[in-house]
């Protein structure tokens, strides 16, 4: 009777793992389909703003002596830079591509927005930290690049080792046949 309950029970626990499965793995296909759906929507208003810009440049071409209409500009072309990183973020996320970006956003507020000499400060703080922390993964992944590059040398140069040691066994085992027909003779 007791044995019975324990295999219900097993049996009831692994439904359960299993709806569970489905229900992470549903949620996980909703996430990712509404990021994609995201980056469409990006794509779109990049292109938009893309189009928008263009009659902002002629206007710029008639007062190209503002200062104000040159930060205008360079605000819309910062936006749409930030726009297009933010798609290759989404649909690559690696730690470059978002260092890209939030190298991208500090730089547009410090250029586009005025900003007090600690702004300043620390908008160059942080983006050190970003290149800091890319040049450290960098590093890191280089070396173990080489590691594996090394390794796998090693590993050759240990097979053509064995591959002499093979054929030198072989030509003495000839040889030693050799020699004892010489002698049978």
């Amino acid at each position: 009777m007791k044995g019975m309950e324990n295999l219900e029970k097993e049996e009831r626990e692994i439904r359960e793992e299993k709806a569970e499965g489905v229900f992470l793995r549903t949620f996980r296909k909703a996430a990712e389909i509404i990021e994609y759906i995201l980056v469409v929507l990006t794509v779109i208003a990049v292109i938009i703003a893309i189009i928008g810009i263009i009659p902002r440049i002629f206007h710029f071409w008639e007062e190209r002596e503002s200062t104000a209409s040159f930060e205008h500009i360079l605000s819309a072309i910062l936006a749409i830079v930030v726009g297009t990183e933010f798609i290759r973020m989404m649909l690559k996320p690696t730690f470059k591509n978002v260092a890209e970006v939030l190298t991208f956003l500090i730089a547009r507020h410090v250029i586009v927005h005025e900003t007090s000499p600690m702004d300043n400060l620390l908008s160059v703080i942080a983006i050190a930290i970003l290149f800091l922390m890319q040049s450290a993964l960098w590093r890191m992944q280089t070396k173990g690049e080489y590691i594996s590059m090394v390794r796998d040398r090693l590993k050759r140069r240990q097979m053509r080792q064995m591959k002499k040691a093979d054929v030198s066994a072989i030509s003495e085992e000839h040889t030693g046949e050799s020699d004892e027909t010489e002698e049978s003779e």
